[in-house]
Parts: C-alpha cells; structure tokens; sequence
C-alpha cells in the first residue's frame, strides 16, 4: 500500500513514538474509503516506509474516513475501580488508540497497540456526520466537528463500547455531552460546509478553535483555566519617614503573587 497505492486515499495521518514497541516509529493514517492503514518508519532510516496493517471501518456498507488522532498509553477503567473508591485506572495496563471520524458512523476507536493487528474496540454514533476529532487528553473528552451540526463534546472516559450506549432511551448516545450550534452556511447535519476542519484545543487555558468552509474560525470556552498566571515584583526601594507617613523598608525583587485578573495585564 505504499505509495501509488494510497494515491487519492489519505485524508489525515497521525504519529505514535514508543521505543518499547517493536515498531518504535508508527504512522496511523484514515485512508478514504478504506479505514485505518498502519505504517512503520525506521528510526534509523526515516525514509523506510513500510506498511504494517489494515483496519477495516466497514459500518452500514461505508468505509469513509476522514480524520485521525492517536493517543498512547491511554487508560480505561476496565476492572471497574472507580466503583470502588480506589484510584481510577491504576490496575489497568496503558494502551495505544487511534480514533477516527467515520463520516456517517461517528467516532471508532481502535487498539493499536499490537501495530501489526488494529482491532476496532469502540464506536460512538454522532448525530449527523462529521470531520475531524481531537482529543483532549487532560480532560478525558473529544472534539467532535460536526459539518452541518457544529461542535460536539464527547465523553472518552467510559469503557469503549462497540455496541448502543444509551441508558436513558432518547436515542443518542450518551457520551455525546454537548452539541455546540456553530453560525455556518450549512443548511442540515449532513451538509459538507461548516464545522469541517481540524479542532485546536488549549485544555489549559480552556479554549478551542473550530472552523471550515464557508463558516471561518470560531473561538470557544470550553472550560476554565488550568494554568495559575503569576506575577514577580520589582524591588522596592527603602521610604524615608515624613511628617505625615512612616518609613517604609526595603523590599527585595523577586517576590511573587497571583494574577487573579487579566486587567491591567494584556490591555
């Protein structure tokens, strides 16, 4: 599949480094139409391409595929700790994903960490079609563009599931959290404008960007602020006594203080 062969095929790619893993290289790529393509680079000869494995993304007789992220060394509660109080995750062993965006069949997930064997252990169906996923590591969630529908938050902290998640009976999904309506000039879901390209997040400052074709960029909060902005003072110089004030000691440069508003800073 190299070369010629995936002509017309990649529609996104991703990276994963791991020099425990017998393939220390790996590229995950969406190949339209196809599904997921494994690819191994030799560290010692990045040019050495050579193809590992296929996994299929056949859902309801389509393979479209239209963006990738991977993210390894990623944990699920699959012995079910947090029921018992314990610390989450810490009796089960980190693996690799990929997560691609299937047109028509929402997010699927695939365990990748035999790069040799992809196996698709989740999918969650998103309503309408969509584009592009990120994944916001830190907070445990997804970044869904949504074409016609906007942005969706998704849940990527419960136990993937291949099957139907949805406890309550409304007939979506349940790790769908939130659609966020985006101004487009798409006129339903399905509609290839609007909300199609690739999602930036910056979990520590709690903001994402999405945008697309006919819609441009739209700045979002998506959370608060993780970082703690602080400021370090200048020295202070030792104030004499007068009539009407006390003396004043000398204060060292260097000590600091939290910046709880952003004014005057930045203005």
């Amino acid at each position: 599949m190299i070369g010629g062969d995936i002509t017309g095929l990649l529609a996104d790619l991703d990276t994963l480094f791991d020099p425990t893993n017998p393939h220390p290289l790996s590229i995950a790529t969406a190949l339209s139409f196809r599904g997921l393509g494994m690819f191994s680079s030799d560290p010692n000869n990045v040019g050495d391409l050579s193809f590992l494995a296929e996994g299929c993304s056949e859902i309801n007789g389509l393979s479209l595929v239209t963006g990738i992220e991977t993210v390894g060394g990623y944990r699920f509660d699959f012995n079910g700790i947090k029921e018992t109080g314990k610390q989450p995750y810490e009796d089960d062993p980190p693996r690799d994903y990929a997560v691609l965006a299937h047109v028509t069949s929402g997010v699927l997930l695939f365990d990748i960490t035999n790069r040799a064997a992809p196996l698709m252990v989740g999918r969650i169906k998103i309503p309408g079609s969509i584009a592009h996923i990120t994944v916001d590591r830190a907070n445990r969630l997804l970044y869904v563009a949504g074409r016609g529908s906007g942005l969706h938050v998704v849940d990527f902290d419960t136990v993937p599931t291949l099957g139907s998640f949805d406890r309550d009976g409304d007939g979506l999904d349940d790790r769908v959290l939130e659609t966020v309506a985006l101004p487009t000039l798409a006129t339903s879901p399905d509609d290839p404008r609007g909300t199609n390209a690739p999602i930036a997040i910056l979990p520590e400052l709690g903001l994402a960007f999405a945008g697309g074709v006919n819609q441009g960029l739209r700045s979002l909060a998506v959370g608060g602020p993780t970082l703690v902005a602080l400021a370090v003072e200048a020295a202070v110089p030792a104030q004499p006594a007068t009539p009407t004030s006390p003396a004043v000691a000398a204060v060292p440069a260097g000590r600091q203080r939290q910046i709880t508003r952003l004014a005057p800073f930045g203005v």
